[in-house]
């Protein structure tokens, strides 16, 4: 793969393409070749780039453009592809007591792994985020918290389904 960046800059292009730059290569590989791209792209090459590596996606993208069955069925930055579903939120919690997820506006339960603990799904843009962590700690007691933006594997399978 080292050999074939090299050859592929040889002549200093103006455009490269790339198909699955990153594929089978160990994290600290991958982690360089995206330097280099990075580097390269912040001189002036623009990259063209075909990948399954959604952190590829993610690390080095600025437009996406997602093609379903030969049709394009997205096109924007990265950052309208992370808005595609909305303003969701992954939370995973730990209470000290049971709650209701489901009585709970704007919430939906992706994985229950006990009475008290559970990963969801929330809308904020239903339920502001500020209001559901007080709302959930008055009733229920918030043990632990971890929240995360979707992952972008999520609103790539809603764009191939919705498709």
């Amino acid at each position: 793969m080292k050999c074939e960046f090299i050859m592929a800059m040889l002549h200093r292009p103006d455009v490269v393409f790339l198909d699955e730059p990153t594929i089978g290569l160990d994290v600290i590989a991958k982690e360089r070749i995206r330097s280099f791209v990075l580097e390269m792209n912040r001189r002036g090459v623009t990259f063209i780039l075909t990948t399954h590596d959604l952190e590829d996606i993610e690390q080095l993208a600025r437009r996406v453009i997602v093609v379903n069955h030969g049709e394009i069925v997205f096109d924007d930055s990265i950052q309208a592809l992370r808005g595609f579903l909305g303003e969701k939120k992954t939370v995973h919690l730990t209470t000290e007591l049971a709650p209701d997820w489901r009585a709970i506006e704007g919430v939906s339960v992706l994985k229950q792994d006990s009475l008290t603990e559970a990963e969801l799904e929330l809308d904020t843009s239903i339920m502001l985020l500020q209001k559901f962590i007080s709302f959930v700690n008055e009733r229920y007691t918030i043990r632990d918290m971890a929240l995360n933006a979707l992952p972008i594997e999520r609103i790539i399978k809603e764009l191939y389904v919705g498709a």
